[in-house]
C-alpha cells in the first residue's frame, strides 16, 4: 500500500490530521497534502473539516477498500503494491553491484518523492 493511502486510513482511524500526524511521525501538512492529492487525483472530498472532521460517502468508501487491502496484506504476508513499484522492487531483489544497487535505489526514492 502507498504511502498516501497509508496516510488518509491513518487520518480516517484516528479521527483527525493532527492525531495522524503524530502517530506518522510527519507534519500535520504532510499528512493534508497526502488526503488532498488523493482527492485531486481521484476528483472527489474525502473528509469534511466542519463542523467537525468527518469522512464524505466516497472517503469512507475509499476506507473500506484500503481495509480491505490492509486484511488482504497482513493475511497473505504480502505487500500490495503498484506495477511500478514492483518493477523497482525486483530490480532491487536482483541488483548484485554496489552501483547497481544504489541506481536501484535512487529510482525508487524517485519514484516515491512525488508520492510523499
Amino acid at each position: 500500500m502507498n504511502q498516501r493511502f497509508i496516510t488518509f486510513l491513518t487520518v480516517a482511524e484516528a479521527g483527525s490530521f493532527f492525531d495522524a500526524a503524530q502517530q506518522l511521525f510527519v507534519s500535520y501538512q504532510c499528512v493534508s497534502a497526502h488526503v488532498r492529492s488523493l482527492e485531486e487525483e481521484y476528483g472527489v472530498k474525502l473528509v469534511e473539516h466542519r463542523p467537525r472532521f468527518a469522512l464524505t460517502a466516497e472517503g469512507q468508501a475509499l476506507l473500506e477498500t484500503l481495509k480491505k487491502i490492509r486484511a488482504l496484506e497482513e493475511a497473505t504476508g504480502v505487500t500490495v503494491i503498484d506495477r511500478s513499484a514492483l518493477i523497482l522492487d525486483i530490480f532491487a531483489q536482483r541488483a548484485q553491484t554496489r552501483e547497481g544497487r544504489l541506481q536501484v535505489e535512487l529510482a525508487q526514492y524517485q519514484y516515491i518523492l512525488p508520492r510523499l
